[in-house]
This record gives structure tokens, sequence and C-alpha cells, in this order.
């Protein structure tokens, strides 16, 4: 005699839930992971500012990271716009 297993599924709700759940994890991931690119690969020189990095800081070509750059920048934009008031 041969004994058949019936195997019982999970509900169509249940697997569902779970694809929308997994999806939804997954583009929210993607979001997240998006944002923090962005912001990278814009303020690349975000983290030669901070304290703790060398004054010789490089980026990852090996091209060297000149932190003062942006708050020279930022001085010459402010003195021109006070020339023009």
């Amino acid at each position: 005699m041969v004994t058949v297993v019936l195997v019982e599924f999970p509900s169509c709700r249940l697997v569902l839930t779970l694809l929308a759940f997994f999806g939804f994890f997954n583009i929210y991931c993607l979001r997240v992971d998006l944002s923090v690119a962005l912001v990278s690969m814009i303020n690349h020189t975000a983290a030669a500012r901070h304290k703790n990095v060398s004054e010789n800081a490089t980026d990852l070509c090996g091209n060297r990271i000149d932190t003062t750059k942006d708050e020279k920048d930022a001085d010459v934009s402010v003195q021109q716009r006070s020339r023009r008031s």
C-alpha cells in the first residue's frame, strides 16, 4: 500500500502579505542607500572637514582633498554679495 502525505500550503493571503512586506522593505533599503550615495557623491569633502582627518587627506584615487577650498569659496561669495548691496 502507498501512503500519500498531503502538505498544507500557506494561504494566498499570507504569501501576498509576505511578498508585499519584503517588497516594501527592499524599496526602503534602496531609498536609504541611494540617499547616502548621493550625499557622498555631492559632498565628498565632508569627511575631510572632520577634525580627526589629517591635513594630507586623499580621496580613493589618491588625489589630495583641499579642505579649505569650500571655506574660501564661501568667503568670496559672501564678499561678492556684500559688494553688490
